[in-house]
């Protein structure tokens, strides 16, 4: 709508512009050429700012983890009972889910009544040897056969152990595999745990930035689950190894712990790494820099020679003895040397001042030695808001006979009357 509405006000100037240009004053010379009144072009311009700057180097990746443990099942049984959920925080130790353990809890009290009997037969052969009527090799053999009885009791308690189900370390489930009444085997996946704590960012950055590299370097991340939201990380870890098929180091991006409560297991997420800052820097719009062939422009707006506005009396070929000088602003191109750049700035190394006035909004629709008026796009659609396309047109045709006027005046005074 807005750019309707601003072609609407382009084509009410180039009207206004053109005007009556077929009128002409039958007391004019007829050798003097009819000067052709210039269109004035409206831009917008500011002046350039000072800014920090920093050059970045942007690429997605996804949240991990550091401290994350699949549990595995190491025992064997029926799964009897499940105590927690995904999404669930548990500590470490607690029960997750608990196995059938009737077949081994027989079996352990098995072992304990062979515990007590062998620990009797050893006892009473350790009299024997002190009386004198038992061999020591006879209370040798009691007293081995009770430490592989204990031995054995043991191994079944631990593997009945097994049969429970617990954290191995304290965080978030984030996965459960295990249903009520299925058959698990030892190394049967059962849950993941993620410490939440130890949420990251692992990047891979290409080799040839290794040297711009280094510990603490700033990056800047938004996570698409967190909304909006930008985090400030630091490089905490950078692995001095190449991987081979990639070319790529391994960077890890440290968060700060009051954005951890953001962050979510595999979440994906947009990062910019600081590779060069460049502090209090003369900076302009980034669109405002013109590129061609490899070389950089700005459009500035600098005041140009001023314009006379006459008066004229008509049927008297003389003007009034009061004249204005108008005020008149051109476009000037100019090269620049530019540095760093970030999303919405470009440094300005050479080639502007910080008084000059930089063309930011028609800049690539007008030419070197145009005349332009500053403006906002926002200023002239609020003045033609009222008006349709017909409306302004005739808005046009009404405002032609001054500037037809206008330009007789000038014939007047002949081409040098200006």
């Amino acid at each position: 709508m807005h750019r309707a509405r601003y072609s609407i006000l382009l084509l009410t100037l180039l009207f206004v512009a053109v005007g009556c240009s077929g009128d002409r004053d039958d007391k004019v010379d007829a050798k003097i050429d009819d000067t052709p009144i210039k269109s004035v072009a409206l831009v917008e311009a500011e002046l350039p700012v000072h800014r920090d700057i920093s050059e970045y180097l942007s690429e997605t990746s996804r949240i991990a983890a550091e401290n994350q443990v699949e549990v595995l099942a190491k025992g064997t049984g029926h799964c009897l009972s499940i105590k927690v959920e995904e999404g669930d925080t548990v500590r470490k130790g607690q029960v997750l889910a608990e196995l059938d353990r009737a077949e081994m809890e027989a079996q352990v009290r098995q072992s304990r009544v062979n515990v007590a009997q062998q620990k009797i037969a050893y006892e009473r052969a350790e009299r024997g040897v002190k009386q004198g009527i038992v061999s020591d090799e006879v209370r040798d053999n009691a007293r081995f056969s009770y430490e592989q009885a204990k031995a054995s009791l043991e191994v079944q308690e631990v593997q009945l152990s097994f049969l429970t189900i617990r954290a191995p370390i304290g965080g978030i489930v984030t996965k459960r595999t295990l249903q009520e009444g299925m058959l698990v085997s030892s190394g049967t996946a059962a849950f993941t745990i993620v410490d939440p704590t130890s949420y990251v960012l692992p990047i891979n950055i290409n080799e040839r930035h290794l040297p711009r590299l280094r510990v603490g370097q700033l990056a800047y991340v938004t996570i698409d689950s967190a909304g909006d939201q930008e985090f400030v990380t630091k490089v905490r870890r950078i692995n001095p190894s190449v991987d081979l098929q990639s070319s790529a180091i391994k960077v890890i991006l440290d968060f700060d712990k009051k954005d951890r409560k953001y962050l979510r297991e595999a979440a994906f997420a947009r990062y910019r790494l600081v590779m060069d800052t460049r502090e209090d820097a003369l900076a302009v719009p980034k669109d405002a820099i013109i590129e061609e062939n490899t070389r950089r422009y700005v459009m500035l707006v600098k005041e140009g020679t001023p314009a006379t506005d006459d008066s004229t009396v008509d049927g008297d070929d003389q003007s009034t003895p009061e004249s204005e000088s108008v005020r008149r602003y051109v476009a000037t191109r100019m090269e620049v040397e530019v540095g760093l750049e970030d999303s919405d700035y470009t440094e300005i190394l050479s080639g502007i001042k910080a008084d000059d006035l930089v063309i930011t909004l028609g800049q690539q629709t007008v030419n070197d030695g145009d005349d332009v008026e500053v403006t906002t796009i926002e200023n002239a659609l609020d003045a033609k808001a009222a008006l349709n396309a017909d409306e302004a047109l005739e808005e046009a045709k009404k405002k032609a006979p001054a500037e037809s006027d206008a330009r007789q005046g000038r014939r007047r005074q002949g081409p040098h009357g200006r």
